[in-house]
This record gives structure tokens, C-alpha cells and sequence, in this order.
């Protein structure tokens, strides 16, 4: 295994400033992750939490996922005032969901470990939030994988209607679940881990399983050993823990619309984008209702509240609101504005392993963390990878394909390599007589003006046809070099299907199930190990 820097775009303009010019925005940050640590621990350590409460219900949780001794001893250890939380947090997807989740946890891991021995005198415990209270289905119900043709094969669960608008812990798996196991192994070739790697994905993935014990299970399965702790904040007990917090976002939903609409504006001052769009009147809560649908919680002017429910909104008092939250707190639960400000209200929270859409999205929210007068943590960016096989490797050796101009020109490498690799002279020669054309043009526009200005405007349009027509010629020798070199295009495609699935990168579309099945459970480990510290950068991984 062989990890190496690429540049690659963040996909934000706001991470990238994050990442490259940290001054220009740390009015929206508290801390700097390079260097602010030691502030950040000391703020912690004058803070309460419900330590005893808080290691009950995660010994239990946990217990129930099969935790590993790591993880129980590592929950044992929340209860000491200095011990700290690094966490970070996704959606349940359907056998740990695409790579990326998988590479958020080893960040929290490594970063765990290094502050622990940076740091003696204190506990790091590297945390994982389950988003089950969640109902977007759609965002967890599929695995994509390569499979032996070299193809890309999407699994896919169907959404029961009695299911529409329930959280994503209320609902149980799909029966058709069962049967993805044998197409799995058809889509792959024999290997001496197929067999081993499916019954571990399929114990925990059963029939009528409950989404989040199942996605807990694995991710335990994979993940325990390094001591990493699973959290479900949905259970009533750990929402309690949060409810003088919920309730305050309740009573101050006026002036979080204020805070956020100044701190909107402040972004864009310096020209930089917003990365949630918060509606007008919107609270920061969902609420559960009696068919255990999540619906959208506004507020109106006469200080009431508005459950958005399919068949028509539900008005509600606000001392009746908070009188059901305080009654039965599994009712409610925070949109992705209010969810980091419960889990650091609860937890104590040094570092948030965040994804660039998420290191985006804190510049909003930190607003709110000074309005309910709590603690940001540390904002640490993720690793991000995309692991290159070695057929992959010889591929692009054999293209002469280099990856840095791969993976800047993605979508658009396809004529990049034709024009530039297969014949660049005839283009050259095309794109000079373009040149001479249009100059030629120019002069005489400036010619036919002093004689007759009226005719500048014929010109204009020879010359848009001409140029039309240079256009059509050339994307037409491209076509004729496509059906000549078919066998180098092809591969091309395969190599960019391998690292671009989808025209998107590897991590947001690829399940990991694929590289297990091909190199064994102990990928992970080899992967873990391998993991550069410095993760402000893209890597590419040859495998």
C-alpha cells in the first residue's frame, strides 16, 4: 500500500479557505485544529456534564452492538473529568454507507490517538453519532460496488409506504435485504474472503433488522478494536439530557432567525457561500408525530408553532410544545443546525471530525453557539482518499494517463486525453487556422467599417458560422478517433469509472463491502495504519 498526495478541489470554496487561508474566517471558527487544542481542553475542563448518566446509557448501548472490551473501558473512562470526546457522525447507510463514513471514523481514531499522547493527563475517546433520527430514506437505502465485469452494480432497497416520514431508527430492513447476498456473490469473483466477509455483513443486515442496531453492529464489527464508542442519541434517557437546551431553542426561535440571517450576511461579504438555506420561520426542530411521522416545525408571529404534516399543518402552543418535549423528549429531535449544539450540550465534545460540506455548514452555526452560550469544539477536516487498484495502475501506465490531470479535468478527461494524447498536431493545426480565420476577419471588419458599417453586421455572423462550423468538424474528428482507438477508449472509461463512479469521487459512492471481499477484513487495519496524519489533503492509495 502506497499513499501520495494529489491536489484535488475540496468541492467547497468555503472549506478550501478553511483549509489554505484560516484568518479570512475565524470570526466563524473558534478554534484553529492546527494549533488550538490546549485552549480548547482547558475550556472543557471547567465545564459540567452528566458523566455517570452519560456512561450508563453508552455501557448499555454499546453492549447491545457486541462492544469490544476497548470500548466499554473507553466509555468506563467518560466518567473522569479528563476525559474528552473526539467524534464525528453520519446517516446509518446500509452496510456503513459509502467510503467516506468509513474514513470520518478512522479520523476520530487517529486523532483520538494522537491528542492522547500529546496529551497524558488526559482521556481522548474516539466517538461515533448515529443520524438515526433522520427519515430521508433515500439516503441510506443502497450500496454501490464494482463487480467482476468491471462494471458499477447499485443495490437498492424499496421504501414501504406505511415507512414514509419515519425516522430511520423506527423502521426495520427491507425483507428483499435477504436476497442481495446471493447476488452479491454472483457480482464477484470467488475469493478466499467472500464467504466470510458476507456472513458478516448479513448477520448483522437480517430481514426485518432494525436500521440502526444493524449499521451499529457492523460498524462495532470493524471499528471496536480501536476502541471506538457508538452512540444512539434518539434513546428518551439521552434526549433528556438535552431538553433545558431544546427548551431554550424553543422560547428563542426569533432571534436564531436574526443570529443565522446575520451571520448569512456576513459570509457573504467576503464572497463566500452559504451552505444550509434556512426557510423563513423555520424552527431548528422536527417533531414526531402520533404516525411516528417526522415532520418540519415553523413558528408564526403570534408565537405559535406549525407542524408542516403532509395533510395539512398542525398549529401548537409553545408551553404546550415544550410540555410534550419535556413529557416525551423521543418527540423531538434537532434539524442539522441544532444537532452539533445538542451532542456538544451533552458531551464533552474536544474535536468534530467534519466532512467539507460540514466544515462549511459550522461557519452558520457557530452563530448559535454563542446564542445559547456554549462551547464550539474544534472543527478537524476528514481524510479524504480514493484507493487505486493495481489493475487500475496499469491501466493508466499503459494510457500514459497521468492522475493529477485525471483528476482535474474528471468528467471532461475523456476529450482531454483524445485531443491532447492521440493526434494534438492535427487539433494544433485546426485551433492555428481557427486563429488565422477569426484575425483575418477582424481586419477586414475594420476594412468594410470605413466603407460601409452597415455591413459589419454580415460579418459578425460569417464569422459566428465559421466558427460553428470549425466547431462541428472538429468534434466530428473526435468522434472518428473515438471509433478508431475503441479499445484504448474503453479503458480509459474503465479508469475513470474505477476513481470517478458516477462522476463523482470514489468515497461518495463506493461501499466498502467491495474492498473487503477483494482483500480481506484486514484492509481496514492495513488502511488505519497506513493513514497519513495530515489529513488536509486529498491522497490517492495504491492498492
Amino acid at each position: 500500500m502506497e499513499i501520495k498526495k494529489i491536489a484535488v478541489d475540496g468541492g467547497n470554496p468555503l472549506f478550501e479557505v478553511y483549509l489554505n487561508d484560516f484568518d479570512k474566517v475565524r470570526d466563524f471558527y473558534r478554534y484553529d485544529f492546527r494549533s488550538d487544542w490546549d485552549s480548547a481542553i482547558q475550556k472543557r475542563k471547567s465545564q459540567k456534564f452528566a458523566r455517570e448518566k452519560i456512561s450508563e446509557i453508552l455501557t448499555q448501548q454499546n453492549n447491545k452492538w457486541n462492544a469490544p472490551t476497548a470500548s466499554l473501558e473507553n466509555i468506563s473512562k467518560l466518567k473522569s473529568e479528563n476525559s474528552f470526546v473526539i467524534i464525528t457522525g453520519q446517516q446509518a447507510g446500509i452496510f456503513g454507507g459509502p467510503l467516506y463514513t468509513i474514513y470520518k471514523i478512522m479520523t476520530t481514531i487517529k486523532l483520538a490517538g494522537q491528542l492522547s499522547r500529546e496529551h497524558p493527563d488526559s482521556n481522548f475517546i474516539p466517538c461515533f453519532w448515529m443520524e438515526v433520527d433522520d427519515h430521508d430514506f433515500q439516503e441510506i437505502n443502497h450500496i454501490q460496488f464494482f463487480n467482476k465485469n468491471n462494471g458499477l452494480r447499485r443495490l437498492e432497497l424499496q421504501e414501504n409506504s406505511s415507512d414514509s416520514g419515519k425516522p430511520i431508527y423506527r423502521r426495520q430492513s427491507n425483507p428483499d435485504i435477504a436476497g442481495w447476498q446471493s447476488i452479491i456473490k454472483d457480482e464477484f469473483h470467488e475469493t478466499e474472503f467472500l464467504d466470510n466477509v458476507l456472513e458478516m455483513f448479513f448477520t448483522k443486515y437480517q430481514p426485518r433488522s432494525n436500521y440502526a442496531d444493524a449499521f451499529a453492529g457492523l460498524i462495532m464489527e470493524l471499528f471496536g478494536q480501536y476502541g471506538l464508542v457508538v452512540l444512539n442519541p434518539t434513546a428518551p434517557e439521552f434526549k433528556q439530557l438535552g431538553m433545558t437546551l431544546f427548551r431554550q431553542a424553543i422560547n428563542s426561535s426569533k432571534e436564531i432567525q436574526q443570529q443565522l440571517n446575520q451571520r448569512n450576511k456576513a459570509l457573504d461579504r467576503i464572497n463566500l457561500p452559504q451552505q444550509i438555506h434556512f426557510q423563513p420561520q423555520q424552527t431548528l426542530f422536527f417533531y414526531v408525530d402520533d404516525n411516528d411521522r417526522r415532520v418540519r416545525m415553523d413558528f408564526d408571529d403570534a408565537g405559535n408553532f406549525i407542524l408542516k404534516k403532509s395533510d395539512g399543518d398542525e398549529k401548537i402552543a409553545q408551553n404546550k410544545l415544550i410540555e410534550l418535549a419535556e413529557e416525551k423528549p423521543q418527540r423531538i429531535s434537532p434539524n442539522v443546525a441544532l444537532r452539533p449544539l445538542f451532542q456538544d450540550y451533552v458531551l464533552p465534545t474536544i474535536g468534530y471530525v467534519a466532512g467539507p460540506a460540514e466544515v462549511a455548514y459550522f461557519a452558520q452555526i457557530s452563530a448559535l453557539y454563542s446564542l445559547f452560550d456554549q462551547t464550539m469544539p474544534i472543527i478537524y477536516p476528514r481524510h479524504r482518499l480514493t484507493l487505486v487498484e493495481s489493475k487500475i495502475q496499469r491501466l493508466a501506465e499503459k494510457l500514459d494517463v497521468q492522475l493529477a490531470d485525471l483528476f482535474r479535468q474528471r468528467s471532461g478527461y475523456l476529450e482531454f486525453y483524445i485531443q491532447q494524447k492521440q493526434n494534438e498536431s492535427t487539433f494544433a493545426q485546426i485551433e492555428s487556422i481557427r486563429s488565422e480565420l477569426s484575425e483575418k476577419l477582424h481586419q477586414l471588419e475594420k476594412i468594410v467599417e470605413e466603407a460601409d458599417p452597415t455591413l459589419i453586421n454580415a460579418i459578425q455572423k460569417t464569422e459566428q458560422k465559421m466558427q460553428s462550423s470549425i466547431e462541428q468538424i472538429t468534434g466530428k474528428i473526435t468522434n472518428s478517433m473515438k471509433q478508431k482507438e475503441a479499445t484504448q477508449i474503453d479503458q480509459l472509461k474503465r479508469t475513470l469509472l474505477f476513481l470517478f463512479p458516477e462522476d463523482n469521487y470514489q468515497e461518495r459512492e463506493i461501499n466498502i463491502i467491495y474492498f473487503l471481499i477483494k482483500y480481506g477484513p484486514d484492509f481496514i487495519k492495513s488502511l488505519y495504519e497506513n493513514l497519513p496524519p495530515d489529513s488536509t489533503i486529498h491522497y490517492i492509495v495504491n492498492l
